[in-house]
């Protein structure tokens, strides 16, 4: 048995590490270079947003969707950065305005057994409340991308998920052009595809995100349950 047969069957340390970093198995996306995303459950950072003009204030919300109800949309803020309303001219009509502010639809659309969620994003500044629900708007929010977190975030907007602890489903590189390499993922349910598929993307500077490749991680059991061993 050669040396690296050995290390992968014997070696309960590298074992309990992704597969790509062990050496063993099938082999996923490069992670050399890349550092772990700045998140919080799972959801990216907002505080390395550069905005120009710098709103009062950053809100990101997000939009539960329940499979099959009649009921309107549940929308909950998720993250805040600045104060609402500071420097309005009519501050309560501007908090009126934002608590009125509502989407039904957004960006970053995951589904877990047909339950969904989106986000949308609210600006103010002065007396301006403004909703972001796409890509695109979000992109022209942003200008030029030239921090990590920006180029993150609109990846995650475009619908890849990351994991905060895991560099191969949370990773982020800068590239000598300007550009940011992103590591995330996709999940599905059982029976619209492999379970996890690990994608790498590139954000440009002006904001386009470009897939470069993926992985299966992981696919389904006939019963519907992970399968835990080599894809």
């Amino acid at each position: 048995m050669n040396a690296l047969r050995w290390r992968c069957v014997f070696s309960p340390l590298l074992m309990s590490l992704p597969l790509a970093l062990a050496g063993c198995g099938p082999e996923f996306a490069d992670v050399e270079g890349y550092t772990e995303i700045a998140c919080t459950r799972d959801r990216p950072h907002i505080d390395d947003l550069r905005i120009s003009p710098v709103p009062d204030a950053f809100l990101l919300y997000s939009i539960g969707l329940k499979k099959n109800s009649t009921e309107p949309p549940s929308v909950f803020l998720s993250a805040t950065r600045g104060e609402p309303c500071a420097t309005a001219t009519d501050v309560a009509t501007c908090q009126a305005a934002v608590e009125e502010a509502r989407a039904t639809s957004g960006f970053h659309r995951s589904c877990y057994h047909g339950d969904c969620s989106e986000y949308f994003a609210l600006t103010t500044r002065g007396d301006e409340v403004k909703l972001y629900t796409t890509v695109e708007s979000l992109r022209e929010l942003l200008g030029t991308v030239d921090t990590e977190q920006e180029a993150v975030f609109l990846a995650y907007a475009a619908d890849y998920a990351f994991l905060c602890d895991k560099v191969d489903q949370g990773g982020v590189k800068a590239n000598p052009d300007g550009s940011f390499n992103v590591i995330g993922y996709k999940y599905s349910d059982c029976g619209e595809g492999p379970a996890i598929v690990q994608y790498v993307t590139q954000v440009s500077a002006t904001g386009e995100v470009r897939e470069l490749e993926h992985h299966v991680m992981r696919h389904y059991k006939s019963d519907c349950s992970l399968d835990m061993s080599n894809p």
